[in-house]
């Protein structure tokens, strides 16, 4: 009975807690389309363009076209694909939205808050370190 009572508690705080960054999630989106959208349209294309030269997008348009087709990842430290490119992209995003998450946890009120917010950010910053590592392993 203790068992199942204590099981209850667990998912009872995984629902609040899922509950919570949904909510953050809803209020970063509504300060971004209550931003000016100029700024906001410039800041993600920097962003864009800013992450695709790090992950190497000039190499990928260079190198690229020498590989085999149908080829998604080059076992090769030298050249890579767009398609590298784009999933090396991704792994950036997710690497600043884990910053961002430590960020917010910061500035929260409550402790519920800080744990939520820090938990969900190192999640995200380790599931990105992980692919990137992955990545850098199959490149070998």
């Amino acid at each position: 009975m203790q068992f199942i009572i204590h099981n209850m508690y667990h998912y009872t705080t995984i629902f609040i807690s899922a509950k919570f960054i949904y909510r953050q999630y809803l209020e970063l989106l509504s300060l971004i389309l209550s931003a000016s959208r100029i700024v906001l349209i410039a800041s993600v294309l920097y962003l864009v363009i800013f992450f695709a030269l790090v992950s190497g997008i000039i190499n990928a348009i260079l190198e690229g076209s020498l590989t085999p087709q149908g080829t998604f990842i080059i076992p090769s430290r030298s050249a890579q694909t767009l398609g590298e490119t784009i999933v090396t992209t991704m792994i950036l995003f997710m690497g600043m939205v884990g910053a961002y998450l430590l960020y917010r946890s910061g500035q929260a009120l409550t402790t519920k808050s800080q744990e939520t917010l820090l938990a969900a950010g190192f999640g995200v910053l380790f599931i990105s370190l992980t692919l990137g590592l992955m990545l850098v392993n199959i490149k070998v």
